[in-house]
């Protein structure tokens, strides 16, 4: 998140005073930049090649057209610092913000109940599934006032509240919509609430609800059982949702290990069979886990060959395998999983 790689640059009057400026003197590829456009600079410049740290740094300011020097500037690192860090002390507490330029106006913010936030939330957000360009729209909700906290535009794939997200609602519901959609025999039809989502859910909300084209709901909600998950878990949890999906992955892989292993298609199958296994002693420990070590490795090879290629190819066995993978993990998740989606 924020500004990546952008040189500090400064704009000069003549005769007046330095001002700072976040526009750069030439274009330059610069991710996650929230809307800021490039703009080149008409007037005098001096552009800081090197890393400004503690402590004083002496420039010449020349014109943009020649290299006549204009004057001398010394600016003061630390000072530069300090300002920087208490805008970014002010975005976390919400005392500044950064308009976006995906961020749109609520036709209506206030409502008496949850219930009404969210119908108006779900007709928002369904309208632009059905725009003649359908694109994520994310409605995020405060549980405690039922006011809309924000609107955000993304693309057909993602969507995005920003900086936002630095100063959430304690207590939010996030409401979208999953415009994406995947040809399944005679039919399109889009997945229901991702792991991704999860991800979000477990960062930022207490719930968290996907909408298809047809008004469809999937959702994800805390329960009282929920707790934090470490990344080593998260990424675990986020494998075994890939091999829900693409079973054919996982079974590939355990093939070529000792019978005993032979058609395991999940995580949860390996780590049940390996727990068998230790009992009968027919296999040492280290044997064991060296033979979970070279799966897990293999797995990860195969899917980041397969990200590299493209997207993951998503049918209605994937769709349904995502749905599988809700139905046995929830609750172990320390969540509570709906859908009325009519094809799950």
């Amino acid at each position: 998140m924020g500004l990546q790689k952008v040189a500090f640059n400064f704009m000069v009057e003549r005769g007046g005073k330095l001002a700072k400026s976040l526009l750069c003197t030439k274009q330059h590829k610069i991710t996650n930049t929230f809307g800021l456009k490039y703009v080149p600079l008409k007037a005098d410049i001096v552009n800081f090649k090197t890393v400004i740290k503690s402590e004083i740094i002496n420039k010449s300011i020349k014109r943009e057209s020649s290299n006549e020097i204009v004057k001398k500037a010394i600016i003061d690192g630390n000072e530069l610092k300090k300002q920087w860090m208490q805008f970014v002390e002010n975005l976390i507490s919400g005392k500044e913000s950064i308009n976006l330029g995906n961020k749109i106006q609520s036709i209506q913010s206030e409502f008496q109940s949850l219930k009404g936030a969210r119908k108006y939330a779900k007709e928002r957000v369904v309208c632009a599934l059905h725009s003649d360009d359908p694109y994520e729209h994310l409605v995020i909700i405060d549980k405690k006032s039922h006011k809309i906290f924000g609107e955000y535009k993304g693309d057909e794939h993602q969507v995005s509240a920003g900086l936002d997200q630095l100063h959430l609602p304690k207590s939010c519901s996030v409401v979208h919509g999953h415009p994406a959609l995947h040809e399944c025999g005679d039919k399109l039809l889009s997945t229901p609430i991702s792991f991704d989502d999860f991800g979000y859910m477990f960062r930022h909300c207490d719930d968290i609800i996907a909408f298809n084209k047809n008004g469809e709901f999937s959702l994800l909600m805390k329960t009282p059982k929920f707790k934090p998950i470490d990344k080593k878990q998260m990424a675990l949890y986020e494998a075994e949702h890939v091999f829900y999906m693409y079973p054919e992955i996982l079974g590939a892989l355990t093939d070529r290990l000792p019978k005993e292993f032979h058609g395991i298609t999940t995580i949860k199958q390996l780590a049940a069979k390996i727990k068998e296994l230790k009992s009968t002693g027919k296999y040492s420990v280290e044997e064991l886990q060296s033979k979970y070590k070279a799966v897990v490795q293999e797995f990860k090879q195969e899917i980041q060959k397969i990200k590299s290629e493209n997207e993951f190819d998503i049918g209605y066995e994937q769709i349904k395998g995502i749905h599988r993978f809700w139905q046995d993990y929830a609750d172990e998740l320390g969540v509570i999983y709906k859908t009325n989606y009519s094809y799950l």
